[in-house]
């Protein structure tokens, strides 16, 4: 049985100057409504060959409760070479495809409008979630729109967000709030900072709640540290009552902000049985399946509440 992560994002408009403001839904909509070929993203400059694109976007359930939620299908192609072997032997072999036929892996996602919430299934052997949102940030220069525009998705809630920036190419800015206690009982904190950021700015000032927040920003146009120096933290700051990270990924989604105290939820599911020969029954057992996840996690998404 093959397992998949489930994420959550928050959906947002880039709302730098000179960018307008255009709904998610309508986009993905505008996008289906393309030539094939207008959908094709090469997301990898070193691989012309390997290509991204569109399949699907619709309501998910046009009469339900869950008519404010869309399902979308995103196929990543590959060669048309593939490397075919078998159980009972050593030997491999390359093996083109006929009729131009391609190797297609398929992410799935929903898109609840209403709460801006985007559930997708991760697939880190064909895109990561990254790259989803930058191929349709690539692809929206496709359309005809008056505005610049750009989304960003902003992480909701993650079992594994420690992993996740400990991948993450760069740390572009990172806020740690702390207890007056934690401070007294560790005065490491802002001496491991230090050594550990290249960081110029660092900020102390006090929320309303009490807490010490001590912000650390780096030279304009330079960056913290690699992803990995996650672990020093970990390590090194008992007492830390949540951490938020804004992390600079490279493959398009401008910035995510990541809390590695955010509350955990069971987001691991099963694909489907492979011998399901229908592809709709297929996807829509997948899309069940994400769904459950969303439901289960709604209790620490503000504001989601009634969901069915």
């Amino acid at each position: 049985m093959i397992k998949r992560n489930v994420f959550l994002y928050n959906i947002t408009n880039r709302d730098d100057e000179g960018y307008g403001s255009y709904p998610f839904e309508d986009v993905l909509r505008d996008l289906m409504n393309l030539e094939e070929d207008d959908r094709n993203w090469q997301y990898n400059p070193n691989d012309d060959e390997s290509f991204m694109r569109l399949l699907q976007f619709d309501k998910l359930h046009k009469t339900s409760e869950l008519s404010k939620c869309y399902a979308g299908i995103i196929a990543v192609y590959g060669s048309n070479v593939i490397t075919i072997g078998r159980d009972d032997d050593d030997i491999v072999r390359r093996y083109p495809l006929p009729d131009g036929q391609l190797p297609v892996q398929v992410v799935h996602f929903l898109y609840y409008a209403d709460k801006g919430i985007m559930a997708l299934e991760y697939n880190r052997n064909v895109a990561t979630n990254v790259k989803i949102l930058a191929y349709i940030n690539n692809r929206i220069t496709k359309l005809s729109l008056s505005e610049k525009l750009a989304f960003i998705g902003t992480v909701i809630c993650h079992p594994d967000a420690i992993e996740l920036i400990r991948q993450a190419h760069r740390i572009k800015s990172a806020k740690i709030f702390v207890t007056r206690e934690a401070i007294e009982h560790n005065n490491k904190i802002s001496q491991l900072a230090k050594s550990l950021f290249s960081a110029p700015s660092i900020d102390n000032h006090t929320d309303t709640l009490g807490t010490v927040v001590i912000d650390f920003r780096p030279s304009r146009g330079k960056f913290l540290s690699p992803g990995a120096y996650i672990d020093h933290y970990v390590k090194e700051f008992p007492g830390v009552e949540k951490q938020v990270y804004e992390v600079e990924i490279e493959e398009g989604m401008e910035v995510t902000s990541v809390n590695i105290m955010q509350p955990q939820f069971k987001n691991t599911i099963e694909l489907p049985d492979s011998s399901i020969e229908d592809r709709e029954e297929y996807d829509n057992q997948v899309f069940g399946k994400i769904h459950e996840v969303y439901k289960a996690a709604t209790s620490v998404i503000a504001g989601a509440n009634n969901v069915d």
